[in-house]
């Protein structure tokens, strides 16, 4: 026999598992679509609330510098917390880090700046940049 030539067997094994084998190849095209997609949103979104958080961490950061030479202790301590934790935040991914929490709590320590020093905040409220 022929390589060429099937068996009958073979001819209706093919037939039987042709919706198969369209449904695998329609998977992974489907699938390689998305993934390519998926990756182009997603790192458009990152890129976006990156910026948004980027733009809140410097204004806060500018906060502690316009008051850094505050004389009272308990705004010169709660500005120094605040400083170390803008200074330790990730500059880069870091899969270890719980980035929701560490905003949380950076925006605790800015409102508890802000109610010492008696300033009122202008920046967006964080309802406005929350996770």
């Amino acid at each position: 026999m022929d390589n060429h030539e099937k068996d009958i067997n073979d001819v209706f094994d093919d037939i039987a598992l042709a919706e198969d084998k369209i449904n695998q190849e329609g998977y992974e095209e489907g699938f390689t679509r998305g993934v390519t997609a998926g990756n182009t949103e997603a790192y458009h979104l990152g890129y976006h609330r990156g910026a948004e958080f980027g733009a809140e961490l410097g204004y806060y950061m500018g906060i502690v510098e316009a008051f850094k030479d505050n004389k009272e202790d308990k705004v010169v301590a709660s500005l120094g917390n605040l400083r170390e934790s803008l200074e330790n935040f990730p500059k880069f991914n870091d899969t270890n880090c719980d980035f929701g929490h560490e905003i949380q709590r950076i925006r605790g320590q800015f409102r508890k700046v802000c109610a010492l020093l008696k300033f009122k905040s202008n920046f967006s409220s964080s309802g406005d940049l929350s996770i």
